[in-house]
């Protein structure tokens, strides 16, 4: 890479640190942030991206707190329905409680591959509404509005790398999409759906752990991956925002990667997203502490 290609991603990353709202950012830098990623791909093949904090920014809401609301606009769905009346009158803070519960059997129930262990969604909502006396259609319910809720008030498209994609595609490259999440990827294109449908158009492969079991933090996606798709690792060009999943363990499959921080004004947001909300169930004797995260 060149000199000039160094410092302007330099330039770039260091203005996304420092900025407030990375999405205000790229959006007012449009032209130029596009410029620079479209200069680092020169001779590569295959675009990689990681998809949330990176394709899709989330906003400034903690984990945690994002899981209260969730729950809070599932009880409030719940409440506008004729059926499940038997649910009415639960809290969001005991649907919250039930919900991580529910993430951390799943990590804990589904087996491993390689040492890797990842949750599902699936196993999430189910267990939910079993624990409830539900049946599959409240679980179908639980997964639908907490798909809604991140759609709507918790994720942005990255405007930049959107453009990136298709003049990349328009070249005749490949982009593939690669996350660690409990979310399946027929889910992730669910939420691809609700934000804007033509993201579609612009990937050929989606691959998220929750599918696969190993992950990018186990460094063990990126040569499935290759295998799976046949790809030169020296060919690939790969970003996210995680300097151990997306930056370190891929260059130590071969494969380059460029470092997309998350501001430091949004990382300080979200901290105090999360001891507001862990503030809130201590108000109620609740301590959450133990698996409440940014």
């Amino acid at each position: 890479m060149s000199e000039e290609n160094t410092r302007s991603i330099q330039y770039l990353q260091e203005n996304l640190f420092q900025t407030s709202n990375r999405y205000e950012w790229l959006s007012k830098n449009f032209h130029e942030a596009v410029n620079i990623f479209e200069n680092c791909l020169h001779g590569a093949k295959t675009l990689s991206l990681d998809v949330f904090d990176t394709l899709l920014l989330r906003n400034h809401l903690a984990e945690a707190e994002r899981y209260h609301l969730t729950s809070k606009r599932i009880v409030d769905h719940l409440k506008e329905q004729n059926k499940w009346l038997f649910l009415r009158n639960i809290s969001a803070e005991s649907f919250t409680l039930l919900r991580a519960q529910a993430m951390q059997l799943t990590y804990r129930a589904r087996p491993s591959i390689a040492g890797c262990k990842e949750g599902s969604i699936l196993d999430v909502v189910a267990n939910m509404a079993s624990t409830v006396n539900g049946d599959a259609s409240l679980a179908s319910a639980f997964l639908q509005t907490e798909l809604d809720f991140e759609a709507s008030q918790c994720l942005q498209l990255n405007p930049v790398l959107m453009e990136v994609m298709r003049r990349f595609q328009a070249r005749g490259g490949k982009t593939i999409l690669i996350s660690d999440m409990y979310l399946h990827a027929d889910h992730i294109q669910g939420l691809f759906d609700r934000i804007d449908p033509d993201l579609k158009n612009c990937f050929s492969e989606l691959f998220s752990s929750a599918d696969t079991i190993i992950s990018k933090r186990s460094g063990l996606l990126y040569p499935y991956v290759e295998n799976i798709l046949g790809i030169d690792r020296r060919t690939v060009f790969h970003i996210g925002d995680s300097l151990h999943s997306d930056i370190e363990k891929a260059n130590a499959a071969g494969w380059n990667a460029l470092f997309f921080p998350i501001s430091k004004i949004e990382i300080l947001e979200r901290q105090n997203s999360l001891n507001k909300i862990i503030a809130h169930y201590h108000s109620k004797n609740i301590d959450i502490s133990n698996w409440a995260k940014i």
